[in-house]
């Protein structure tokens, strides 16, 4: 366990790969310790592909926040910072013991440690986690912008679908949903995680929704 540990990433909808990188960080940091989560800004994240689709900032904050405080039993102080390049605190804080990161950044960590000794600094102890093959980000965002994503999801008639898009935007209630379901009988409304949302499979009766902040986003039929 240590006392102050360093995980980053853009964390554009958040998705399992994500949630397996918070879960370490967590899991190596000591109770009543403090974890430190970078976020990419804007800027950094301009490299990007397709980075025009990566969510806000702060979308992004929220989600993560909202994810390390409903795993978060051990009294953990989090502290959430947005990072502008790829070595952020992790070269300059003398406090930091641990790095979490994924096989894809373990060369990071590794020239954080060079830049860390240059610095008269101790290296951080650098904590992998194992790949997991699931979809990514960058597909996401892909998913997003090819209009034949929508081929995957069996919409009804292009006057239904554009009644059931005519609910985005409103406040996601008990109210609102007894509308659709009475609506769009017999579909009825099912939450689903937006990563989730273009992913390849078929739920009849189903309407697919996924709220943000209060509000419904995005709703789909199947």
């Amino acid at each position: 366990m240590y006392n102050r540990v360093l995980v980053a990433g853009t964390f554009d909808r958040l998705h399992q790969g994500h949630k397996l990188l918070l879960d370490k960080a967590l899991e190596v940091t000591a109770e009543f310790g403090e974890l430190v989560i970078g976020i990419t800004g804007d800027s950094m994240c301009a490299g990007k592909k397709l980075a025009r689709l990566i969510e806000p900032i702060e979308k992004r904050q929220t989600q993560v926040n909202w994810y390390i405080q409903s795993i978060n039993k051990f009294g953990i102080n989090i502290t959430l910072m947005v990072i502008h390049d790829k070595y952020s605190i992790g070269i300059t804080n003398s406090t930091l013991e641990c790095l979490v990161l994924s096989e894809e950044t373990v060369k990071t960590g590794e020239e954080i440690n060079q830049l860390r000794l240059s610095n008269g600094l101790k290296p951080l102890v650098l904590v992998q986690i194992t790949r997991i093959h699931g979809i990514t980000s960058t597909q996401l965002r892909e998913l997003d912008l090819d209009l034949k994503a929508s081929s995957l999801l069996k919409p009804m008639s292009d006057s239904q679908d554009n009644k059931l898009q005519s609910y985005i935007g409103q406040v996601y209630n008990e109210d609102t949903v007894k509308q659709i379901n009475s609506k769009f009988a017999p579909w009825t409304v099912s939450l689903c995680p937006e990563n989730e949302f273009y992913l390849e499979y078929y739920c009849e009766n189903q309407i697919r929704c996924v709220v943000f902040n209060g509000q419904i986003t995005k709703l789909c039929f199947g």
